[in-house]
């Protein structure tokens, strides 16, 4: 979905990416539910650079359908962390992360791209759960199995939802330059194949993604988040919140090896029951996912998010699941400067996944 003058525009009308005038430098911005990351890139190098980086810890209320409330004083602290973060761009690209996104992918007899336009231009309503006139559209051409047919992902956005977002970031003195998704913002910081599960370990909610031939051809919420993990740290070792989060990622052994499993303590067998959620879930949606594709098997798993870093995590789901677990090195595919910390960079990559997969987008465009 882009954007010219803050008006969205439509695949029907919109402008070619030569006629969009833009910066060599894009911030990507990630609303989370506890926290607001950015992430600035630059792209007149071969390889994208790392700029600069902010998080700030900040309770974003989002209601049932998906909009960001109290918008004023979510506005107020993204100033102030575009400030103190030190970025220079004005351009940016935002995520969408409400249930009520629409994706599909969908097949058309072989035509021309500006007769897709039109096709997709009469037809979206046939396609989304949503009123006529009531949500904005964009689609991407994927390239087709054979000669008589196009396929296209079709991705669809209640519009009071994305109005939302982008007056917020408007009146924080940035230009919006796009609206993505947060799974598509995620897959292009991966780099192991076209077939892959995401599970992503945020502060309040977990989800599951999985991804066929780079599409995200399902997405499930899970209950159980980053935050359960730290307060059973928290109330096992009489500890408050920030301790209790600091000790979950930088203390090794808390999470047991698989192998050393026999005598847990109670902090460690609360940790497992909490991992044990996580492993059936994933298996769930796997098995679900393997029954409607039998020809196409998902072989990894990318562990990411703010929540994945405590020690043997990912070994434990490895050894549950009987796969692969890839821990999601978000800084693989960018450079960044030496003035950079490295080690607090290497601690935070995994919160900001989703901020740099933004700002690759804008790279796109």
């Amino acid at each position: 979905m882009y954007y010219n003058n803050a008006k969205i525009i439509k695949p029907l009308n919109g402008l070619k990416k030569w006629l969009i005038p833009h910066s060599d430098t894009v911030i990507g911005i990630d609303f989370g539910t506890q926290s607001i990351k950015i992430a600035e890139l630059a792209f007149n190098k071969a390889k994208p650079i790392l700029k600069n980086i902010g998080i700030t810890d900040f309770t974003t209320a989002i209601d049932s359908d998906g909009k960001i409330t109290e918008s004023d004083t979510v506005v107020k602290s993204l100033r102030h962390l575009l400030t103190t973060s030190g970025v220079t761009s004005r351009e940016a690209v935002v995520a969408i992360s409400s249930s009520k996104i629409f994706v599909r992918e969908i097949t058309l007899p072989a035509m021309t791209e500006n007769e897709l336009k039109e096709a997709i231009k009469w037809d979206s309503e046939n396609y989304v759960p949503y009123a006529p006139g009531s949500y904005f559209y964009d689609f991407a051409i994927l390239p087709s199995i054979n000669e008589l047919e196009s396929r296209i992902l079709f991705v669809a956005a209640p519009s009071e939802v994305v109005s939302n977002i982008v007056s917020i970031v408007k009146d924080a003195g940035l230009k919006p330059i796009a609206v993505d998704i947060e799974p598509l913002a995620l897959y292009r910081t991966i780099d192991t194949g076209e077939n892959c599960a995401v599970l992503d370990i945020g502060a309040e909610l977990s989800q599951i993604i999985l991804f066929q031939k780079g599409i995200p051809c399902v997405t499930r919420s899970i209950p159980v988040s980053g935050r359960q993990f730290t307060e059973v740290i928290m109330r096992s070792l009489d500890l408050d919140f920030a301790e209790a989060e600091s000790l979950k990622k930088r203390q090794k052994g808390l999470l047991r090896r698989p192998d050393l499993q026999d005598n847990l303590t109670d902090i460690h067998q609360r940790l497992v029951m909490l991992s044990d959620e996580l492993v059936r879930e994933l298996r769930r949606t796997l098995d679900y996912y393997q029954v409607q594709n039998k020809s196409t098997a998902i072989d990894k798993i990318v562990l990411t998010g703010g929540g994945a870093k405590m020690d043997n995590l990912a070994l434990y789901f490895s050894k549950q699941l009987e796969m692969p677990i890839i821990q999601h090195d978000v800084l693989a595919a960018l450079d960044y400067p030496a003035s950079f910390n490295d080690k607090y960079l290497q601690d935070v990559a995994p919160q900001l996944a989703v901020a740099v997969g933004l700002a690759l987008r804008g790279g796109e465009i």
